[in-house]
């Protein structure tokens, strides 16, 4: 199941990759303001309100930072600062999420990882195949890594 989820995962960045536009360089993600806008969307009534059920403890991290790795790092980068190869080429380039999810809510995090950046023109996929744990699992690690309490080198043995 694990190998099938993996798969999957592959086959939806490798899909989002290959539908990027020609062209043009991408913007700075600093100077992005389709970013501010993405980021003050209203969440649909289904995702409004979640909090995170899942402690982010030493397993937790873990999870999430093996998931990050094989499924967002390529785009968002290692540390999380948008800067992954794969993203160089994206317009709009992925967003820095070690930093933006600081100051998201749970609910949009999880919002935007399950249904991804299609209804803003992104071409982030979204991650439903994944279990809520293991969206929750990303959400904790990515705010672990954009504190700085961990880097995305460091063991969480």
């Amino acid at each position: 199941m694990k190998r099938i989820a993996t798969l999957l995962g592959l086959l939806l960045l490798l899909s989002a990759c290959a539908s990027q536009p020609a062209g043009g360089t991408a913007p700075s993600v600093v100077d992005d303001e389709g970013l501010a806008t993405r980021h003050q969307a209203d969440l649909p009534s289904e995702y409004v309100g979640l909090t995170n059920p899942v402690a982010a403890d030493e397993a937790s991290l873990e999870r999430g930072k093996t998931l990050y790795t094989t499924n967002c790092a390529s785009c968002h980068g290692e540390g999380g600062l948008g800067d992954g190869p794969a993203g160089s080429a994206l317009n709009p380039p992925p967003a820095p999420v070690g930093q933006t999810s600081q100051t998201m809510s749970e609910d949009y995090l999880f919002w935007r990882i399950s249904e991804g950046g299609a209804q803003f023109g992104t071409t982030m996929p979204g991650w439903k195949a994944l279990n809520e744990q293991a969206r929750w699992d990303m959400i904790n690690y990515l705010r672990a890594l954009g504190s700085g309490t961990l880097s995305p080198n460091q063991g969480l043995d």
